[in-house]
């Protein structure tokens, strides 16, 4: 155990690339700051009024996947260099213990640092629109609207960044985004026309593990999970983030000097 992962040993290397990094990050930091104060600041004086729970929504998911996405791609950028490879994998560390600094970072640190940012600028763009009045604040954690489900997708664009970040070479970003596009594209080819021939007809909806629709007679049909298995299909995609996060481990794992 002590060969793959010590504390100690991951409180230092966490230490080394905190001291290394925090300059980037702090402006970094600042950059998430001005994008979020520009676009939901901006969207908020354009329509005179707060902006609704719904476009607080949109403005949360959108920046959380593409900034997360963005920031998780560089995390094993250093790969890409054979200088900075080099010293990167003579660390005397554990493969995992350097994959765990970039995973906390990328995903804990980031969602954490990610919900102080958007949470400090909504709350400040409203009370301003307000004029006094308590503002509507956006619940990312609740479960009526399920907008934690926001959490559950950016789970699996994480590890598809970051085994991303391991796997290419150069232009990690994108080289993943083309990829996923193109996996994404067959798969929904490939399940319209699975499920033209199951059901012998067209059919609206081609998107795996979703509902789909179709004319019966003059009638809409529509044909989807039971309301009991919804839970069970909002792991899928936590199932394959895990199957991500252990793809790009095995890929540093392999990684030589």
């Amino acid at each position: 155990m002590q060969n793959h992962f010590s504390f100690r040993r991951f409180s230092l290397l966490f230490q080394k690339h905190t001291s290394e990094h925090i300059k980037s990050y702090l402006m970094s930091l600042g950059v998430l700051l001005g994008i979020l104060a520009l676009f939901i600041g901006g969207a908020a004086y354009l329509d005179h009024q707060p902006l609704s729970e719904t476009a607080q929504g949109v403005f949360f998911v959108l920046f959380l996947f593409g900034v997360g996405t963005v920031f998780t791609s560089s995390v094993f950028a250093n790969l890409g260099d054979k200088n900075k490879s080099i010293a990167f994998l003579t660390l005397p560390a554990s493969h995992f213990e350097k994959y765990l600094v970039g995973w906390v970072y990328s995903f804990l640190l980031f969602v954490l640092v990610y919900l102080a940012c958007f949470y400090l600028v909504d709350y400040v763009v409203l009370s301003m629109e307000a004029g006094g009045e308590t503002p509507r604040l956006l619940n990312v954690f609740s479960t009526k609207e399920g907008m934690y489900m926001a959490f559950v997708y950016y789970a699996l664009l994480h590890g598809l960044a970051i085994w991303g970040s391991t796997f290419f070479q150069k232009g990690h970003f994108i080289k993943t985004a083309f990829a996923f596009i193109v996996v994404a594209g067959v798969l929904i080819i490939l399940n319209e026309q699975l499920m033209q021939l199951v059901w012998g007809r067209d059919i609206n909806g081609a998107m795996p593990f979703t509902s789909i629709s179709f004319k019966e007679g003059e009638e809409q049909a529509s044909v989807a999970f039971p309301e009991a298995y919804s839970t069970l299909l909002s792991f899928i995609p936590l199932v394959l983030a895990a199957l991500f996060w252990a793809a790009s481990y095995k890929l540093l794992q392999e990684k030589q000097v």
